[in-house]
């Protein structure tokens, strides 16, 4: 498990094995929705992403996924919900305020939201 790799060595760098796994072991975080985990290896990841050995974007992912578990506005505008009982539309979950989620992109790296209100559709097979 994940964890018990993670408890028993330090988070790698992208350094060690590459941006891709990296990532992947972020996504698990995101996944695996264990907010202490995620509580405790958000402060690990933004030190990786100040190095240069980790990527902004999946820090806020798991940022604003830890906060949308917590009920909490999100502050990167990295996470959506699904609107319809058919799971088949897809909207931005709550933000705080456009403007600040905007200049809080920006410093890391990240394009502008135009619209929260979008709605993303889904296809189901």
């Amino acid at each position: 498990m994940l964890t018990d790799y993670l408890n028993q060595n330090a988070f790698p760098r992208i350094s060690d094995i590459g941006r891709r796994n990296v990532e992947g072991l972020i996504y698990i975080l995101i996944h695996a929705e264990d907010t202490a985990s995620m509580i405790k290896y958000i402060p690990i990841l933004k030190e990786r992403c100040l190095e240069g050995e980790a990527e902004w974007n999946t820090w806020a992912m798991l940022y604003d996924k830890l906060r949308l578990l917590q009920n909490l506005p999100q502050l990167y505008g990295m996470q959506s919900v699904f609107i319809d009982p058919e799971r088949t539309q897809l909207q931005l979950y709550k933000i705080d305020d456009i403007n600040a989620v905007n200049g809080r992109r920006r410093v890391i790296g990240l394009e502008p939201i135009l619209d929260p209100e979008t709605i993303t559709f889904i296809m189901k097979d």
